[in-house]
């Protein structure tokens, strides 16, 4: 295995599957991949001056399996944002604030991890909508981030990830009592529903 029992821990903390991220680094990059042990080891808990891309790159010359732009290293760098971010502002904060070329890593929310929010302010059921990649349209492991506008689904869908595949959108109807956090202020009108909840989306546009 990749990691320890503490650096499982960490990981969990930021609300990632630890244990499947750790097979899916050893089933990639086998013992080269101890290397993230290290990472989480060295800046988890750190202090917040040790969050600076300098001494990223200083633990990663330390590595001769880690060049700079290799799939490793790359990988590496997604994992130190993602825990630059939630050192600075919790779970919530890199649920909310993570990139999409930070590798895509899930992060799941519970209930306890979000702050209170205008949930009771929508009605009883909701019509949400999604952009997301034809992959996860297909296998229906659907993200917890969804909106209430059908245009912010379709700019995650066709425009914010030029690189890859051209995306699809899919809507469904919730409850509102699946809703774990919802922002009448928010731009996006994003909708997070609980781990799992959402069920059998329906493809709109591709």
């Amino acid at each position: 295995m990749v990691f320890s029992n503490s650096s499982l821990l960490s990981l969990e903390k930021m609300g990632v599957e630890a244990e499947k991220f750790g097979l899916q680094v050893w089933g990639k990059h086998g013992v080269d991949g101890n290397v993230f042990e290290d990472l989480v080891s060295y800046f988890f808990g750190a202090s917040p001056a040790r969050h600076d891309n300098t001494n990223f790159a200083k633990f990663t010359q330390k590595y001769c399996n880690v060049k700079h732009g290799g799939a490793i290293h790359d990988k590496l760098f997604d994992l130190f944002n993602y825990i630059r971010v939630f050192e600075n502002g919790g779970k919530f904060e890199l649920f909310k604030n993570r990139q999409p070329e930070w590798g895509g890593l899930p992060v799941i929310l519970r209930f306890e991890d979000v702050p209170s929010s205008d949930v009771g302010e929508l009605p009883k059921f909701l019509l949400i909508y999604r952009g997301m990649s034809s992959k996860e349209c297909d296998n229906g492991g659907y993200s917890q981030s969804w909106t209430l506008s059908l245009d912010v689904a379709r700019r995650f869908a066709f425009e914010n990830y030029p690189d890859e595949e051209r995306g699809v959108v899919a809507s469904g109807i919730i409850s509102r009592d699946t809703v774990i956090h919802y922002s009448s202020e928010d731009e996006e009108n994003e909708i997070i529903v609980g781990c799992g909840l959402m069920k059998g989306a329906r493809k709109l546009e591709v």
